[in-house]
C-alpha cells in the first residue's frame, strides 16, 4: 500500500510513554499532510485535541460535531 485514502488508527498511543506519544502523533499528522484522512479513535482528547481539523465527540450515544 503506497498512499491510502484513509487511514483508521484505533487508540494509537494508548499506553505509550511522552517519546513514543509524540513520535505517534508527528507521524499521523505527516500521513494527513500528504493527502491521506486519518480517522483516530481514542479516549486521550487533549492528546488530540490541538492537532485536529475536525472532530467527531460520541458520548452515551449523543453525536455531534464538535471543534476541540
Amino acid at each position: 500500500m503506497t498512499e491510502p485514502k484513509i487511514l483508521i488508527a484505533d487508540e494509537p498511543t494508548s499506553d505509550l510513554d511522552i517519546e513514543a506519544t509524540k513520535e505517534v502523533m508527528d507521524l499521523l499528522k505527516k500521513i494527513n499532510e500528504k493527502g491521506t484522512t486519518v480517522l483516530v479513535v481514542t479516549h486521550e482528547l487533549d492528546t488530540f485535541k490541538n492537532m485536529v481539523k475536525r472532530s467527531i465527540l460520541c458520548q452515551r450515544d449523543i453525536r455531534r460535531w464538535e471543534k476541540l
